[in-house]
């Protein structure tokens, strides 16, 4: 997810009751459980942070071991798209 449809879509992602109930099963934040989720999809990840919490956070979504079912639910909920997508410039 590029950095510029990252901030477009904050909100919606970390609100999104999956992405929540998810977290709740894993004792994870929401970011947390997007970061793992791409990383087990082996999307690079580039979290930004100054706050060293959520640095520390972030760090720790690599050791989320999201389980296929969740994996599917996640991918569903969030399907990559079937047609190119042009990014914003920063």
């Amino acid at each position: 997810m590029p950095i510029s449809t990252w901030r477009r879509n904050k909100k919606r992602l970390i609100e999104n009751e999956i992405v929540k109930k998810i977290a709740r099963k894993y004792n994870a934040t929401e970011l947390q459980i997007l970061i793992a989720f791409l990383l087990n999809k082996n999307v690079i990840v580039i979290p930004g942070s100054k706050n060293i919490k959520h640095i520390e956070e972030n760090y720790k979504a690599r050791n989320i071991n999201i389980s296929s079912t969740d994996m599917e639910i996640l991918q569903n909920e969030f399907p990559a798209p079937n047609h190119k997508v042009e990014l914003d410039m920063l």
